[in-house]
This record gives structure tokens, C-alpha cells and sequence, in this order.
């Protein structure tokens, strides 16, 4: 059986993304000397594509206003902005 279709019949999934696998871009930085070269476009792509050969049905960013626009021609569009808990800085967290 695939791995695919293994994580298709886990419940941690939903009927929107089967496997419950979600990835996360944190930055894509480009030297502003060489911006508009194509290099972000090229460095996403190629980390989207890895995402999918690793069954990631669905990849969240937060862009800039700057950045936005690659990221929406490439197919991304708004969402809700998840709520975020540091454990570590909650209190009574167990140390260690």
C-alpha cells in the first residue's frame, strides 16, 4: 500500500486535505541586489514540488504586501491566519 494511500484513510486528515499533512513556508529572502531575477519564483517552485512529492496536501505562508503577488501566481490565496500557543511560555508549563 502507498504511503499516500495509507495517510488517505488516517484521521488525523480532513475531506479537504486527505492527509492531513500541511507544510509551511517561514521565509523566502532575496539580496535585494538581485531581486526580479526569478529567483524566489524558482525557489518556491521547487519547495512546492518537494512538498507534493512528500504527500503535503496544502502549504501555508504569511507574505508581504511586496511579496504577495508571486505568491497568488502561483496559485496561493487568503485564508484565515491561525491562532499560534508557544507551550514554553504558557503558564504552569512543565520545564524541560
Amino acid at each position: 500500500m502507498s504511503r499516500r494511500a495509507r495517510s488517505a484513510g488516517s484521521t488525523s486528515g480532513s475531506p479537504a486535505h486527505p492527509t492531513g499533512r500541511v507544510g509551511f513556508v517561514f521565509n523566502v529572502c532575496t539580496d535585494p541586489r538581485y531581486r526580479g531575477r526569478g529567483y524566489a519564483r524558482a525557489t518556491t517552485e521547487a519547495l512546492l514540488a518537494w512538498f507534493a512529492r512528500h504527500d503535503i496536501d496544502r502549504v501555508d505562508l504569511h507574505a508581504t504586501d511586496a511579496a504577495a503577488p508571486l505568491y497568488r501566481s502561483l496559485g496561493f490565496a487568503e485564508h484565515a491566519t491561525p491562532l499560534s500557543l508557544d507551550l514554553r511560555r504558557r503558564p504552569g508549563a512543565a520545564a524541560g
